[in-house]
This record gives C-alpha cells, structure tokens and sequence, in this order.
C-alpha cells in the first residue's frame, strides 16, 4: 500500500511541515515523512478541486491519504486536527 501526505502548494511546504510535525510523530529524511516504520511520500496537489483530482487520478484507490493545510471549515480553528471517519 502507498501512503501519501497531501499539500496544496510547495511554497507553503515549511509551514505544512511544521504542521505535519506538531500532529504527527515522525522525522522527515530526504523529502519524505517517516512514521511508525512507515514511509510517506509528500505529494503537492495544487488549490482547487480541478487541480486535486488532476492530482490523484493516478494515485491507487487504497491509498492511504492524509490531506494537511489546505481543508477548510468555519467549524474549526486554525490548527486544528479533524479525523474523518467516513
């Protein structure tokens, strides 16, 4: 299985990892995020829907996806971690 961390933009790449890092436990090594003996390739999708499944559409359907930065809520505070279940 392929596991990926999903930003918007590279440029924001140093505030996506601090991110990454303050909700995850893990080190990044050579543009990659390590955690629990797992690999996690960085993946930058672009904004916008249009860009998001351009994106994706090769990634495989079992895929493991953590999406950081760039989903937005007026339900949530700026920093927040959301577990989505379903």
């Amino acid at each position: 299985m392929q596991n990926f961390i999903l930003i918007a933009e590279a440029g924001d790449f140093i505030g996506e990892q601090k991110l990454i890092a303050q909700h995850l436990n893990g080190e990044m090594r050579e543009g990659k995020w390590y955690m629990d003996g797992t690999e996690w390739e960085i993946l930058v999708t672009g904004v916008g829907a249009i860009n998001v499944m351009h994106a994706l559409r090769d990634i495989p359907r079992d895929a493991m996806l953590i999406n950081i930065g760039y989903a937005g809520s007026a339900n949530y505070e700026i920093g927040s971690a959301v577990l989505v279940q379903e």
